[in-house]
């Protein structure tokens, strides 16, 4: 049954949802959401000065929320205080469309996604949105997602032939499309900063939202790592291009 609260929540989100949809973007300028997924709450806990410097503010997806202490737990509220998103990256992080091969998607939902929104709304960071492990998902899992966050986020991959400037799935226009993509920013993506900027460079030119994704800001060569020197290159050509940093959940305003 669904309690009175919960059809009240739906309802407000659906009414802010067909505002901003029906808002002119005419005269917004483009913008950037970066987001990182995973749990390296220290890491990005570290970035706090940076971001602060180039006022930028990014959505944070977090995933195995039932692993981290009180102290992890403050700094992702230090993390909101400042102005940035804490979103929902899975509770076990598991590959749902693997998961959903031999079981149903009711089981995903009461593994993965309850329980993890449960946790984090009772310690005070209730999620509005989701970013999927690996990218994966399907159409059905969007429609079952989308009845509790406002977006879910997939990922794109470049490849030699399609690169940044070309993903127009990675760049958000309008105000009611709720299932997102972003492209990363990781060693493994090859992305270097003249991709990056080109991306750029489309977003302001039509007003779009480029989005896109990092896991643990490292100075590493790691697979799953951003160099901290990338993210500042990226922070300040969105800076230079007078580009608006965007969390997920302010995408549409």
């Amino acid at each position: 049954m669904i309690s009175i609260r919960s059809e009240f929540v739906r309802v407000k989100r659906k009414i802010r949802r067909c505002y901003y949809a029906g808002l002119s973007h005419e005269n917004k300028p483009g913008g950037i959401a970066v987001t990182f997924d995973d749990a390296f709450v220290d890491e990005w806990h570290a970035l706090r000065e940076m971001l602060n410097r180039y006022n930028a503010k990014v959505t944070f997806f977090v995933s195995h929320f039932n692993r981290l202490g009180q102290y992890s737990i403050d700094k992702l509220k230090a993390l909101r205080d400042d102005g940035h998103e804490i979103g929902f990256h899975g509770l076990k992080h598991l590959n749902a469309v693997k998961f959903m091969e031999s079981r149903p998607i009711e089981q995903y939902m009461n593994e993965e996604i309850l329980p993890g929104i449960e946790m984090m709304s009772g310690h005070g960071l209730p999620p509005r949105n989701f970013s999927y492990p690996y990218g994966a998902h399907s159409p059905e899992l969007d429609k079952h997602l989308l009845k509790h966050f406002d977006y879910v986020r997939g990922t794109l991959l470049t490849n030699v032939k399609t690169r940044f400037p070309d993903l127009d799935s990675i760049y958000y226009k309008r105000g009611d499309k709720r299932v997102i993509y972003g492209a990363g920013l990781d060693n493994s993506y090859r992305n270097d900063i003249y991709e990056i900027q080109q991306g750029l460079k489309r977003a302001s030119g039509k007003k779009e939202t480029l989005i896109v994704y990092a896991h643990e800001p490292a100075n590493k060569p790691g697979d799953y790592c951003t160099p901290i020197s990338k993210l500042e290159e990226v922070f300040r050509h969105a800076q230079k291009a007078e580009l608006r940093f965007c969390t997920i959940q302010t995408l549409g305003g």
